[in-house]
């Protein structure tokens, strides 16, 4: 899997363009009638919030650093090494508000060159005044030199609003046995847990609506190799116990459900390489506040067919 990831805070290239997650909405408790009166210095007046989206793969990260309130952040498609999607919020000290703007301005980056990439998505940074709805914004193909502190200091707010889950789903796949003869059945089991603050809606992948539900993709070790993609449907699903009803179900904080996987693979004997992508790709017009949308890419461990 080819991500962006590495490249926070330091390069900020660009990811390939491909359908989007949408990102959780501001929450509804944070009003738009009474704003806050934002940083004064000159070329900086009334700005109230500073943005930054990433398109990335098949989602997006999306940061807001307000000057009062929460800031939060959003992922529709996880890293390699932290398998989680969701929204994180939490207050941002006042000087680190003010830092970020001023450095930001600093750079003038509203005249800075987009340097775009074709073929390639753009990052988009913005600001909000006060009075304003929404955020004005630049779209940047290769990050500007002048930038680099500016990014420097949306990876280190990042790192710090990710101590702070508000709705986030963590995703964990698994082999019942990494070893499996030819033509029979591979096992695994799927966990998806909130390990956030506030109840997590998501799709339910037994009922096989839309774009949602699991795909169980291998590719053998070998040079000439590609992947074999796996649909999984409701009848290779179960859940112990109760199984959720409806489209969609919801965990509440530190609530967790798995879902045990049967599946024939049709591959020759060999050993391969795993993952189980997990899909809640829900249209913006059906999302509701405590929907956590996205993709969730899970590593599994090498599975031997044998003969």
């Amino acid at each position: 899997m080819v991500t962006r990831w590495a490249a926070l805070g330091v390069t900020l290239a660009c990811g390939n363009p491909s359908t989007q997650a949408p990102h959780d909405p501001p929450p509804p408790e944070r009003a738009r009638d009474k704003e806050p009166q934002g940083m004064k210095p000159e070329g900086s007046e009334g700005v109230v919030a500073v943005t930054w989206r990433r398109t990335i793969g098949e989602g997006e990260e999306y940061l807001e650093i307000v000057a009062e309130g929460e800031s939060s952040l959003s992922r529709s498609l996880n890293p390699p090494d932290r398998p989680e999607i969701g929204t994180w919020r939490h207050a941002v000290p006042p000087e680190r508000f003010k830092a970020l703007v001023e450095r930001l301005h600093a750079s003038s980056w509203e005249s800075l060159p987009a340097n775009m990439i074709p073929g390639m998505a753009a990052d988009v940074i913005g600001e909000r005044r006060a009075g304003v709805p929404t955020p004005i914004t630049h779209s940047f193909g290769r990050m500007p030199t002048e930038l680099m502190e500016v990014g420097s200091l949306f990876a280190e707010l990042t790192r710090d609003l990710l101590a702070h889950p508000s709705r986030v789903v963590r995703g964990e796949a698994r082999w019942k046995s990494a070893e499996v003869a030819k033509g029979a059945e591979a096992e695994l089991d799927v966990t998806l847990k909130n390990i956030g603050s506030q109840p997590a809606r998501f799709s339910n992948p037994l009922a096989g609506t839309g774009w949602n539900g699991f795909r169980l993709v291998i590719r053998a070790q070998r040079p000439d190799a590609s992947d074999k993609q796996f649909d999984l449907k409701g009848k290779d699903l179960r859940v112990e116990g109760t199984a959720p009803a409806g489209e969609t179900f919801v965990l509440a904080p530190n609530q967790g459900i798995t879902f045990t996987v049967r599946r024939k693979l049709a591959g020759a004997p060999g050993t391969y390489d795993a993952r189980l992508q997990v899909y809640d790709m829900v249209p913006s017009s059906a999302q509701t506040p405590d929907l956590v949308p996205g993709v969730l890419w899970l590593p599994l461990a090498q599975l031997t067919v044998k003969p």
